[in-house]
């Protein structure tokens, strides 16, 4: 049976849509698969935390793929726009992993779907690129690719 609702916007394989040199995205952009490395589908229970500075808050929101250079994430819309640089931390639902102060930087961010009960909620959808990884950092997100992710045919 398939998902619906919210679950829609996370099982979406959406391409990145390429953005004007100020970080907004066209009116008129068409979309432009930019990737680099192959991207893993998350498993349900996956999320991406996106830290900001106090007073701004925190966002929360479900990871959708991830690769070893960045990831992506639906999340309720706010009024506040994403920043350009950010921390990031990786989590799994039952707390067994957690990878924090990762360096994102935001490459899209961009409004999607959002069905039956949820369809009165703005979803967004962003992709974020890893800044510098620690040797620790590439290592852990490399064992949740392996652990926390659906293409479980790949080699690593």
């Amino acid at each position: 049976m398939q998902q619906k609702g919210i679950d829609l916007c996370f099982d979406l394989w959406l391409t990145i849509p390429k953005m004007q040199s100020g970080g907004a995205m066209s009116a008129t952009a068409q979309p432009v698969e930019r990737r680099e490395e192959k991207r893993y589908k998350a498993k349900q229970g996956a999320f991406a935390v996106l830290r900001r500075p106090w007073p701004d808050s925190t966002i929360l929101g479900r990871m959708v793929d991830i690769s070893h250079c960045g990831l992506s994430f639906c999340y309720v819309a706010r009024e506040e726009p994403l920043p350009a640089f950010c921390d990031l931390e990786i989590l799994w639902n039952d707390c067994g992993f957690r990878l924090t102060n990762i360096p994102g930087k935001t490459v899209s961010d961009f409004e999607t779907p959002a069905e039956g009960r949820f369809h009165s909620l703005q979803m967004r959808r962003s992709s974020m690129q890893f800044g510098n990884l620690t040797r620790s950092q590439r290592s852990q997100i490399e064992h949740f690719i392996r652990n926390y992710t659906l293409d479980i045919s790949r080699p690593l």
